[in-house]
Order: structure tokens, then C-alpha cells, then sequence
């Protein structure tokens, strides 16, 4: 029997690159596609079939489904993390979970990097003064300050602060960095200067959070944090929405404890549209994008097909030895 493969995905249409890794090793295959509004429905047909599952971070991939996983050897996460996924479930039916570790650092930094470029350097937004006749600084009507003056705090220095830590020091931005395993010595390796929690919070202009999301770091980031915050600073959260106390930032902007925040992860994925989170013109929010870029699309989904591809040949290590 043909192994059964069902992607469970609503992110995008072209699966090329999957159907061009499990042609190449499996030979032979079926495949099902399923969205987020169709998989419970489609469940009840394709899950007791299914040999491995490709999933996307949004579904939940709880204990009902994993119950009707009768011959799946793999949950291949199509994501950095693994937290839509009840582990516990998974282990009790001997079903591996993937994940695509680095995949987007990269593309993250580069959000972050532009983000602080966005307010400390503005380029965009102006052609409507310009059409009004205004012209020259009385166009710009805020202060500009270099790079070079920008203290930028980095609290977590793991895989995706330090990519940000090299790109934000490349540009002369002074970076200073805390985690509770950090040392002055690896920080500096990094490009950065170790600085206790408080003084990085009190000191800096964008604070930018990096950590996994549990529940021991739920809500980890809250009143106390922002009341440390200089009235002039940003934040920055591009790791999990529900790391920061939505409730306390919203109460930081308000009366203007902080400038404002810049979120790529909401406790709320998507929000309503009515939500207090999008009123406030100072918190600048994109739709969960920090990772995208051509290149990270295509690592994503070429690593997650090779996730299911090993398990499935019953291949072991980091990576599928004949995909290189």
C-alpha cells in the first residue's frame, strides 16, 4: 500500500517542493489536503489513513485528532516550534513530532532590523506632505537620530537574538543583550554587552523579546517590565503573542509609559477586528510575516517533506543524508 501523506495547511496553494521530495525518495505516494476551516470534517476520513501529517503551527493537533491517527508515524510541523502539538498524545501513540528549527533567524532579523530603521531612519509615508508643498524638516516633524545612537536591548541571546545581535552591531547600533544563562563573555561573542534585566529595559530605545512560548513564559513580559521602559521606547515581539501581557501593553501605550510596540504575534491569531489591539496607531502590527521571504518558504517546506521522508524510511539524524 501507497504511504498517505496529508498536508494540513491554509498558508499557500503550491506544493511543489513537497510532491518534489516524497516523488524522489517514496517513489510511489497518495496525498490529501486539508485547511483549517476542513480538517476536523476531513479527519474522520483521511486520519485513520494517513502515515504521516504535515501541519501548519495554526492547527491544533490535539489529542481528538491524534486519537484518530491510526497508522501515522510522524506530525511534521510546518514551523520553528511545536506547541499546537499535544506531545504527551503523540508520545502515548509512538508518533515522532518535526519541527524546522532556523529555518526563518534570518529572515526574523531582518524584520526586527527594519522595524528600527522604520522609526529611527523613516523613508516612506512622506509624498503626501511633499504634494502639500511641504518640504525640508518642517516635512519630517519628529526627531531622527542615527543608528549609532540606538541602545537596543535583546532579552533572550539564543539562535534568532544572536542573528539579531550581528545584524543590529553591523550597523552600529549599540546592542545589549540578557538571559538568565547569558555571560558578559558569550554576550560579547555575539556582538553585544551582557546588562542585567533592569538596566536594559530602563536604558534602551527598542526591546526586543526572544523566547519559546510555555507556560511558565506566558505572560512573562508585563506591568512591571513596561514600567521600567523609558517613555521613548519600542517593543518589539516576534516570538509568540502570549509571552507579552497584551493587557499591560495596551495600559503602557495608553498612558504613554512607553511609545509604542511593534507585534508580529498576537495573543489572538487572527484577531477580531475589533479588538483593542488595533486601535492604537503607535502599536504597528503585521500578520505573523517576520518569517517570510522567498528563500525561508522554501526551506520550510522542503525541511518539513524531509522530516516526513526520514521517518517514513526510517532514516535517523538532523538531516535526510540523500536531500543534500
Amino acid at each position: 500500500m501507497h504511504p498517505l501523506l496529508w498536508i494540513i495547511d491554509d498558508e499557500w496553494t503550491n506544493y511543489n517542493i513537497e510532491n518534489s521530495i516524497f516523488k524522489k525518495y517514496l517513489k510511489t505516494y497518495d496525498i490529501r489536503y486539508s485547511t483549517y476551516k476542513t480538517f476536523r470534517e476531513d479527519a474522520e476520513v483521511f486520519a485513520p489513513l494517513a502515515d504521516a501529517v504535515l501541519s501548519q503551527i495554526n492547527i491544533p493537533v490535539d489529542r481528538d485528532l491524534i486519537g484518530k491517527l491510526k497508522r501515522c508515524r510522524i506530525i511534521s510541523n510546518y514551523g520553528t516550534g511545536y506547541n499546537n502539538v499535544d506531545l504527551k498524545a503523540a508520545g502515548e501513540n509512538n508518533i515522532a513530532v518535526g519541527y524546522i528549527p532556523g529555518y526563518c533567524d534570518e529572515d526574523i532579523a531582518d524584520y526586527i532590523i527594519s522595524a528600527v530603521c522604520s522609526i529611527k531612519k523613516p523613508v516612506m509615508g512622506f509624498k503626501a506632505k511633499v504634494i502639500d508643498g511641504q518640504w525640508g524638516m518642517p516635512a519630517l516633524n519628529m526627531r531622527v537620530h542615527r543608528l549609532s545612537a540606538v541602545r537596543f536591548f535583546i532579552i533572550g541571546l539564543g539562535r534568532i537574538g544572536q542573528k539579531v545581535a550581528g545584524k543590529a552591531a553591523a550597523l552600529g547600533i549599540k546592542v545589549l543583550a540578557y538571559s538568565p544563562s547569558l555571560t558578559p563573555a558569550k554576550a560579547a561573542e555575539c556582538g553585544a554587552e551582557y546588562i542585567s534585566m533592569a538596566e536594559g529595559l530602563q536604558t534602551a530605545d527598542f526591546v526586543s523579546i526572544h523566547m519559546p512560548y510555555t507556560k511558565k513564559t506566558e505572560n512573562f513580559f508585563g506591568t512591571e517590565h513596561f514600567a521600567q521602559m523609558n517613555s521613548n521606547s519600542y517593543l518589539i515581539n516576534t516570538a509568540r503573542g502570549r509571552i507579552v501581557d497584551q493587557a499591560a501593553l495596551l495600559q503602557a501605550v495608553r498612558t504613554k509609559q512607553i511609545k509604542g510596540a511593534f507585534l508580529d504575534v498576537l495573543a489572538n491569531e487572527p484577531p477580531a477586528a475589533d479588538e483593542d489591539i488595533l486601535k492604537y496607531d503607535d502599536i504597528h502590527i503585521t500578520p505573523h510575516i517576520s518569517y517570510y521571504s522567498e528563500e525561508a518558504l522554501e526551506e520550510l517546506q522542503r525541511r518539513a517533506a524531509v522530516n516526513a521522508v526520514k521517518v517514513l524510511l526510517h532514516q535517523d539524524g538532523a538531516d535526510l543524508v540523500i536531500d543534500k
